[in-house]
């Protein structure tokens, strides 16, 4: 799944992390944020992914530093 992807361009260098998170069911969730080339603060990166969470009622469920790994940079 990519996340944010109204805010990316033709052509453009893009980051990758690989996402999992537990579900309030027990299941594994698995999703990619997608963010600019640049953007590396951890931080920021795990809002946009609490912030998809919640688009998927997901709100709360811990995404942790251990649970979102840089894959690559990649030209979309």
């Amino acid at each position: 799944m990519i996340f944010w992807i109204k805010y990316v361009r033709k052509n453009m260098k893009v980051g990758v992390w690989d996402t999992f998170v537990t579900k309030k069911d027990g299941s594994t969730m698995h999703f990619d944020i997608i963010v600019p080339e640049g953007v590396a603060e951890s931080n920021l990166i795990h809002q946009y992914g609490r912030s998809y969470l919640r688009s998927k009622g997901q709100a709360g469920n811990q995404l942790l530093q251990r649970n979102a790994r840089f894959v690559i940079f990649k030209i979309v």
